[in-house]
């Protein structure tokens, strides 16, 4: 769940290959402002401009197949959501097919089963891709444990709500794995 973008929750994919994280923007628009709030400047603009980035969420909705795993589906009933967010740098990305791309990067939090921790992520069109959201290897250092023989493992966690701007804060923020431990 990204608490101060969308409330609905992002199925995402743990790619362990992938450095960075990435979240798919529908209708991206970059464009600049006066930077009279004191945020971080865009090294490449000066102190006087910040580069804001405005983007559609569309979280995909969850449908559970015959053997009851979670499917993920792009419906059109999908509730959308517009996001502005400044953008704290440009990032090269090499994406899977071998292409690099100049992405812009935004900081924003992210609650993961019982954590809740800031992540950076660079906007993309993720839309022929199978997850809206990707979560790479530098967000997950020292945070979880990837068990890679394993799916939906994290359940849904109980919220208690934060501040009055909608964000949420979990009840428990103790160590998060990603799959179960062999006792054998």
């Amino acid at each position: 769940m990204l608490p101060l973008l969308a409330p609905d929750p992002i199925q995402v994919k743990i790619d362990t290959g992938a450095a960075t994280s990435s979240l798919h923007a529908h209708d991206l628009e970059l464009f600049e402002v006066t930077n009279d709030l004191d945020l971080e400047p865009d090294p490449d603009r000066g102190s006087g401009s910040l580069t804001i980035a405005r983007f559609v969420i569309k979280p995909n909705t969850l449908k559970r197949n015959s053997r009851g795993a979670a499917k993920q589906s792009a419906g059109t009933d999908a509730a959308e959501y517009v996001a502005e967010v400044p953008v704290i740098a440009f990032r090269n990305v090499k994406s899977s097919n071998g292409h690099s791309e100049l992405r812009p990067v935004v900081r924003t939090p992210i609650v993961l089963g019982s954590r809740r921790f800031d992540i950076d992520l660079t906007l993309a069109d993720r839309d022929a891709m199978g997850y809206r959201m990707l979560i790479g290897r530098r967000a997950m250092r020292r945070r979880f444990l990837v068990d890679p023989g394993k799916s939906f493992l994290l359940e849904e966690p109980m919220w208690s709500m934060g501040d009055e701007q909608g964000s949420v804060e979990p009840v428990d923020d103790g160590p998060q794995h990603t799959g179960e431990r062999d006792s054998t």
